[in-house]
């Protein structure tokens, strides 16, 4: 049971740095007038030795 724990928190972490790169990016293109499609963020996944894995937002 603790290894599905881990995964949900995984999940949720995940998903809340999701959201936060989002924003950020929708914040950051406010000024040169885009009509609301976020094109300037790539998800490059960073995988550790002990298994975890985290999510890197590189803004173009």
């Amino acid at each position: 049971m603790q290894h599905h724990k881990t995964k949900k928190v995984l999940l949720i972490v995940t998903l809340i740095a999701l959201i936060l790169g989002l924003s950020a990016c929708s914040s950051d293109s406010a000024n040169n007038d885009s009509n609301g499609e976020d094109h300037g963020i790539t998800l490059m996944p960073i995988f550790h030795s002990d298994g975890s894995t985290d999510m890197l937002f590189l803004p173009h």
